[in-house]
C-alpha cells in the first residue's frame, strides 16, 4: 500500500509540474501563470481553523480545511498528500454551481508537509502547501533522570554572554546548549548536522558551526542554513561585526556580511618562513585554528606539523593581507585551543599544558594529555574540551574560574550521575512511577512522578549475586536489563550477569524466580539460562524468556518452565511486551517483523519493521516500536497504519528502550532517561 501511495504522489507531482509550470511561489503556492490560472487560484479558499503548521505544536490532525467554490472554476476533486499518505475526495457542486466544502481529516503525527491539490473543472491544477515547522521539536525533550550532556567525540565549544555553552557533539551529530545550571537541550540534530566540529556565536546570538565542507548557521527559530561552502575547510571564527575568518587548505580568508571573499594569508608559491613582510606571502601548513583579537587588530593561526615535524602559532599584526606575519610560539604539541582575554593576554594549549603568554599555568591535568580545544567566555572563564584517557570517545568540558583558578567539570562523562548506563524501563501499573535498570551501575532505580530518584534494588557500582528473601535495597545485582510488572505491582527483571530472572514483590522483597547464578542450559532440578535476550511478564505473573540459542520459555508463578511458541521461526527476539489481555508482542529482529502471540500460543503477524529493537503500548492499545536506535514507529491498534513518530532529527540517538505513560513517551539513552509528549491535547 505504501508503494501505491508513493507512486500516486509521483504521478501527482509530475502532473502538477507539467500543468503548472513546476515553479513554487514564495508563499508555498505553485508558480502558476496566466489570468485564468490566477483567477482559479483566487477562487480557491483554503484555510485552517488553527495554525496547525506553525511553531512546534504537536498535532494529530488538520482541524478543518474549507473550500469556497464558484460555478465557473469549481473543483471536482481534491488531493491531500502528507508525508506518509495520499487521499482524494470528489467534490459535488450544488445546483447553483457553488459549494462550501469542509473536511476534518486525520494525518499522521509529525507530518512535516501537507500538500492540498485542487483539480478544477477545466483541468487546471491549483496547489497549496502547508509546512509544519518541527525543526526545534527536539527542544521539547525533558531530562527525567541522568544527563543528556553525554558527549561523544565533542569537537568544539562556544560560550555566550550569559555563560551558556554551545557544544558540537560530533559523535552524536548534534549541537547542545548547556546552561550554567546544567540544563541541557538539543539545539540542532538530524540530517542537517552530520559531523559538527568548530563552533562560534555571532553578536546577535546565532550559532555558526563547521560541518564538513560547509559553515552553517542556526537562527533563533532553529532553522539551519549554509553560510558558505568550500573544500578543505578547517576552522573559523566570527567577529563582532559579523565578518567570518576561515581556514581553507593553505589559506586564511575573510567573508564579510556583503558576501565578499578576501584572502588574508596563504599563497601556493608562498614561504613557510617564520617571519614575512606580508601575510599574503606565507604558505600555511596544516592550519587548524584561527582567532581574531579585534581590540588589538591581531590574528592568531595555529599550524599543525610541518615537514620538519614542528607545530607553531603565527600572529598577523593587522587584519589585512599586507600586514606582517610572524611566528609567535613554537613548538606546541597535539592540542587545539587559543584564546585572548580583554587585556590582550594570550592563552593556548600544548599537550597537557595550559600556557598564558608562553608561560605555563598550574593546571591539574587528570585526563592525561587528552585536552583538545579551548574557548574563553566574555567574563574571562576558560572552557576546555577533552577526552577520557580510558575511553577517548567520551568527552568532557572543564571550566577554569577566572577569579580563583578553580577547575570544575561542567559537562560530559566524568561528572557524577544518577545513572551510569541505563538500559531498560518499565512503568508501575498503579502509581505510574518509572523504573530503570542501570546495567553499568548494577542497580534498578525508581523515578517518581515528581522526578525524585532512588535506588530500588542493588548497590551502585557493586556487582554481585545476593540478597534473596530479603530487602531488594540490600541485594546485589549484576548488570540488570529487561523489566516488567504484573497487575499486582510485582517487578520481574533479568539479572543478566547472574543468568537469572528475579522478582521483587510490591513490598520490596527480592527472590530468584529462575536461574542458579551461573550459565547453563538444563538442570534436573532447576531452570538455568544461557544469554537472555529478552523477557516480559503477563498480568498474572507468568514470565516469558527468550535466550540467544533460540529457546523461548514460559515460567509460571510456581517457577515451572515450559517451552513456548514453537512456531516462532526466529532465533532473535530482541524485545517483547504483554498487553492487558495476556497477549505477547515480540520484536523479531532476525526477520524484521512484529508478531503477536496469544495466551493459547497462536502467532499472527502485526507489521514489518526494519531492525525492531524495543516495544511499548499506550493506553489505547497502539504499539510503539524503537527501530534501530534512532527512530520510533507507531502501529495503530487495528494494525492498519504504521507512521514515524520520532527520528534522529528529533534528538533520538543510541536509544535502548522506550515506555509510554499517558501522553508521554520515555526514551532510554546513554546516561539518561528522556521524556517527550507524543499525543496532542
Amino acid at each position: 500500500m505504501k508503494h501505491y501511495y508513493y507512486l500516486l504522489f509521483l504521478l501527482l507531482l509530475s502532473w502538477t509540474l507539467i500543468h503548472c509550470g513546476g515553479g513554487g511561489g514564495g508563499d508555498g503556492s505553485s508558480g502558476v501563470s496566466g489570468s485564468q490560472d490566477r483567477a482559479s487560484q483566487e477562487r480557491l479558499d483554503i484555510t485552517t481553523l488553527q495554525d496547525s503548521f506553525e511553531g512546534d505544536t504537536l498535532i494529530e490532525e488538520i482541524p478543518k480545511i474549507s473550500f469556497n467554490v464558484s460555478a465557473s472554476n469549481g473543483l471536482k476533486r481534491v488531493f491531500f498528500i502528507s508525508d506518509h499518505d495520499t487521499h482524494e475526495i470528489d467534490i459535488p457542486l450544488s445546483s447553483q454551481g457553488e459549494t462550501t466544502f469542509s473536511h476534518i481529516f486525520s494525518f499522521p503525527l509529525l507530518a512535516h508537509t501537507v500538500t492540498v491539490i485542487a483539480d478544477d473543472l477545466k483541468g487546471k491544477r491549483i496547489q497549496k502547501v502547508f509546512t509544519k515547522n518541527v525543526s526545534s521539536h527536539a527542544r521539547q525533550w525533558k531530562i527525567v533522570s541522568g544527563r543528556m550532556d553525554y558527549l561523544l567525540s565533542a569537537s568544539g565549544v562556544a560560550v555566550d554572554a550569559q555563560e551558556n555553552m554551545y557544544v558540537s557533539d560530533t559523535g552524536h551529530h548534534r549541537i547542545l546548549k548547556i546552561t550554567p545550571s546544567g540544563e541541557t537541550t538539543v539545539v540542532a540534530s538530524g540530517t542537517e548536522v552530520v559531523e559538527p566540529t568548530d563552533i562560534d556565536l555571532t553578536s546577535d546570538g546565532k550559532i555558526l558551526f563547521l560541518d564538513g565542507n560547509k559553515i552553517k548557521r542556526i537562527d533563533g527559530s532553529g532553522q539551519i542554513s549554509t553560510v558558505l561552502e568550500g573544500n578543505f575547510l578547517r576552522a573559523f571564527t566570527v567577529t563582532s561585526s559579523g565578518e567570518l575568518y576561515f581556514l581553507q587548505d593553505i589559506y586564511l580568508k575573510k567573508f564579510d556580511a556583503s558576501g565578499n571573499h578576501t584572502t588574508i594569508a596563504g599563497n601556493t608559491m608562498g614561504s613557510v618562513a617564520d617571519s614575512l613582510s606580508a601575510a599574503i606571502n606565507v604558505k600555511l601548513v596544516n592550519s587548524r585554528e584561527v582567532i581574531v583579537d579585534e581590540a588589538r587588530s591581531k590574528i592568531y593561526i595555529q599550524e599543525g606539523p610541518s615537514l620538519s615535524g614542528q607545530e607553531k602559532i603565527r600572529v598577523i599584526d593587522g587584519l589585512s593581507s599586507d600586514r606582517p606575519i610572524r611566528k609567535w610560539y613554537e613548538p606546541i604539541t597535539a592540542s587545539v585551543g587559543m584564546a585572548v582575554d580583554s587585556v590582550g593576554d594570550f592563552y593556548f594549549l600544548s599537550g597537557s599544558k595550559l600556557l598564558k603568554n608562553g608561560s605555563e599555568i598550574s593546571f591539574d591535568d587528570r585526563y592525561n594529555n587528552l585536552i583538545k580545544r579551548m574557548v574563553m567566555s566574555q567574563t574571562g572563564n576558560i572552557y576546555i574540551v577533552g577526552y577520557e584517557t580510558s575511553s577517548p570517545a567520551n568527552a568532557f568540558i572543564l571550566k577554569i574560574n577566572k577569579d580563583d583558578g578553580r577547575i570544575s567539570e561542567v559537562a560530559g562523562s566524568m561528572r557524577d550521575a544518577s545513572l551510569n548506563g541505563p538500559r531498560h524501563i518499565a512503568i508501575h501499573p498503579q502509581n505510574r512511577d518509572l523504573y530503570v535498570s542501570d546495567s553499568e551501575g548494577h542497580t534498578i532505580n525508581k523515578i517518581t512522578s515528581s522526578g525524585q530518584v532512588e535506588i530500588y534494588a542493588g548497590s551502585k557500582n557493586n556487582a554481585a549475586y545476593s540478597g534473596d528473601e530479603g530487602s531488594a535495597t540490600q541485594a546485589r545485582l549484576n548488570s540488570p536489563t529487561n523489566l516488567a510488572f504484573d497487575k499486582n505491582g510485582h517487578l520481574y527483571f533479568v539479572d543478566s550477569g547472574n543468568y537469572s530472572i528475579r522478582k521483587i514483590t510490591s513490598g520490596g522483597l527480592i527472590t530468584t524466580l529462575a536461574g542458579t547464578g551461573s550459565m547453563g542450559f538444563s538442570d534436573p532440578s532447576k531452570i538455568r539460562f544461557l544469554n537472555i535476550l529478552s523477557m516480559t511478564a503477563d498480568p498474572e505473573g507468568n514470565v516469558f524468556v527468550f535466550e540467544s540459542n533460540g529457546r523461548f520459555r514460559r515460567i509460571n508463578i510456581k517457577a515451572q518452565a515450559q517451552d513456548f511458541g514453537s512456531n516462532l521461526q526466529t532465533n532473535y527476539i530482541i524485545d517483547m511486551i504483554s498487553d492487558g489481555d495476556g497477549n505477547i508482542y515480540i520484536a523479531d529482529r532476525e526477520n524484521n517483523r512484529i508478531k503477536k502471540i496469544t495466551a493459547a500460543g497462536s502467532i499472527t503477524p502485526v507489521a514489518e519493521i526494519n531492525q525492531p529493537k524495543a516495544l511499548a503500548l499506550d493506553d489505547q492499545g497502539n504499539l510503539f516500536v524503537l527501530q534501530g536506535s534512532d527512530q520510533i514507529q507507531r502501529i495503530s491498534k487495528d494494525n492498519q497504519s504504521v507512521v514515524t513518530v520520532f527520528t534522529s532529527s528529533d534528538g533520538i540517538f543510541e536509544a535502548t528502550d522506550i515506555a509510554i505513560r499517558g501522553s508521554s513517551l520515555f526514551v532510554v539513552q546513554p546516561r539518561a532517561v528522556l521524556e517527550n509528549h507524543i499525543i496532542s491535547k
